[in-house]
């Protein structure tokens, strides 16, 4: 019989990481069915939503992995904290920088899935495969991806860029499923707003991404990627593409709600007050080719297997189906200790 191997999804972006996966299987030995219904019933499942919504799971055997590779940034390097993986097979990790902080935070049982964690890299980078990393001396086009569109980031952006001989494309989450459209319905009317002001602003300088269409395919076509904190910022380096903020911006999921400060990384990415975010851009011209090497070392230990990261994957599967044997496995640094766990999870 065939196994099945289901891929639970909630969003675009989670389906998005698991195409990248499901194109490897071989349609002889395994069935493959995609689906938003989490008491869906498989052999072998794979999810990225967070494992607080996952009460039960359905599969014999269970991967669980990142839905974002910046995901609970605010809890790092413990993750687990917010997150436990120890109801899961298993856990697959995208980098160094991911498998160094489970070690570290390997003395943690919620930490533990109940097999092994692997590092078998990022599945989205393999779709480096068929690209051509663009070369350009200056800054002709900017991608703004932000995570919220609040607080006017996006006008910021469009009136750093009024004058300049710049183009701009600007990509929204889509935040249309179901649970989205009343929860997030400021930053949809935010986003409206902004895209009506940058056409009227910039005009035929600004072209609007399908927010469905999967933000990967757009990264080679920019030149400077602007974002508030979201894990494009990481992505981007996958395409030597430095990144841009601003760090007086601010962090909320609505127009009501008290904001709090921006959660920079500058391993990844250059800050600036937005006060000087058209200046700062116009700097930036003169550095490109230094910024695109600091990507290409950094996009190396943020990270691992790039380009074969799904096939990993379903190598893993087939070989510990057959045998037993796990590959990729990342080896803890501590033994669990109970205790300290608990006495984490009261300070949580």
């Amino acid at each position: 019989m065939k196994k099945k191997i289901t891929f639970y999804y909630q969003d675009l972006a989670q389906k998005h990481l698991f195409q990248y996966i499901s194109k490897h299987l071989n349609k002889k030995k395994f069935k493959i069915k995609f689906t938003k219904n989490i008491n869906y019933k498989s052999d072998i499942g794979f999810y990225a939503e967070n494992s607080n919504n996952i009460k039960k799971i359905n599969s014999k055997i269970s991967f669980i992995t990142l839905g974002g590779i910046d995901q609970g940034k605010l809890f790092w390097p413990n993750f687990w904290k917010k997150e436990n993986w120890d109801k899961f097979d298993f856990g697959f990790l995208p980098s160094k920088h991911w498998a160094e902080m489970w070690k570290n935070s390997s003395w943690f049982d919620k930490a533990r899935p109940k097999i092994a964690m692997l590092q078998t890299g990022w599945p989205k980078s393999e779709e480096l495969i068929k690209t051509k990393l663009r070369k350009k001396n200056k800054i002709e086009t900017i991608l703004y991806a932000p995570c919220f569109e609040t607080d006017n980031k996006g006008i910021d952006v469009v009136n750093a860029l009024k004058d300049q001989k710049i183009n701009l494309l600007v990509k929204h989450l889509p935040w249309d499923q179901k649970k989205d459209i009343k929860k997030f319905r400021d930053v949809r009317n935010n986003i409206r707003s902004m895209i009506k002001y940058s056409k009227k602003i910039l005009k035929s300088k600004v072209k609007i991404i399908n927010t469905k269409h999967n933000i990967m395919k757009y990264y080679n076509k920019a030149d400077l990627l602007i974002t508030d904190e979201s894990s494009v910022m990481y992505e981007a380096l996958l395409y030597n593409l430095p990144s841009l903020s601003c760090d007086d911006w601010l962090m909320r999921t609505n127009n009501s709600n008290k904001p709090r400060e921006i959660k920079k990384d500058q391993r990844v990415c250059l800050y600036v007050k937005k006060k000087n975010l058209k200046k700062k851009i116009n700097s930036l011209q003169y550095q490109k080719k230094r910024l695109q090497k600091n990507c290409i070392i950094k996009k190396n230990y943020f990270f691992s297997h790039i380009n074969c990261s799904a096939k990993n994957i379903i190598d893993f599967i087939e070989i510990y189906l057959k045998s037993g044997k796990i590959k990729f496995e990342i080896k803890p640094k501590f033994k669990i200790n109970i205790l300290k766990s608990r006495i984490s999870d009261f300070f949580m």
